[in-house]
């Protein structure tokens, strides 16, 4: 008795959640470009839906396209969402960028971020006339420490100087970044051992 009670009302949930996905919402999850998956606004909500995929990797870390379950299209910018995922892949955002979670920790994490920049030129190749775009594109890592906004760009420049001092509190990491013992090719070891440090 227990347990078709149990059956019906397990039955019953799959159904009324299953029935809330618009037409046009289940069509376009059987597309391979759209993956479940979830955004979180500014003001901490949580919506459950389907993320666009872009082909155009650099294009989901600056918006979003994002299917609510009516069907209904939303493009979100990096300055609306706290954060959205899909599948493996989660993303933090900051006003101007998502960047992409690749190692997360108890105390810091690692970042991905990609930058398209695009050049315009009035001449064509080789210097005849006529009008080129030249587009490229750069990754980008970056440390974030849990509960902090800002974003910690991880740069050859200066890095010693600049981590030993972002990561002060971990007295054992701070002397080895300072003698040269890790350093920005050392990004695994550095996270592992400042995530570890008592």
């Amino acid at each position: 008795m227990k347990q078709s009670i149990t059956l019906l009302l397990v039955l019953a949930l799959s159904i009324s959640s299953y029935a809330q996905e618009s037409a046009k919402y289940q069509k376009l999850k059987a597309k391979n470009k759209y993956k479940e998956g979830y955004v979180i606004t500014n003001d901490s909500v949580k919506t459950e839906g389907l993320i666009k995929d872009f082909y155009n990797a650099a294009r989901q870390y600056a918006e979003v396209s994002f299917v609510k379950l009516d069907g209904s299209l939303v493009k979100y910018l990096p300055s609306e969402l706290i954060e959205f995922g899909y599948d493996d892949n989660k993303f933090a955002a900051n006003m101007a960028s998502f960047y992409q979670v690749i190692v997360e920790g108890q105390k810091v994490s690692l970042y991905k971020s990609m930058t398209v920049s695009t050049a315009y030129s009035m001449y064509g190749p080789g210097g005849v006339n006529g009008s080129s775009n030249y587009t490229s594109t750069s990754t980008d890592l970056y440390f974030r420490k849990t509960g902090e906004k800002d974003f910690k760009w991880i740069r050859k420049k200066d890095f010693s100087e600049v981590f030993s001092t972002y990561f002060e509190d971990c007295n054992a990491l701070k002397a080895k970044i300072l003698d040269g013992v890790v350093g920005r090719l050392n990004i695994d070891v550095i996270l592992e051992e400042y995530n570890n440090c008592q």
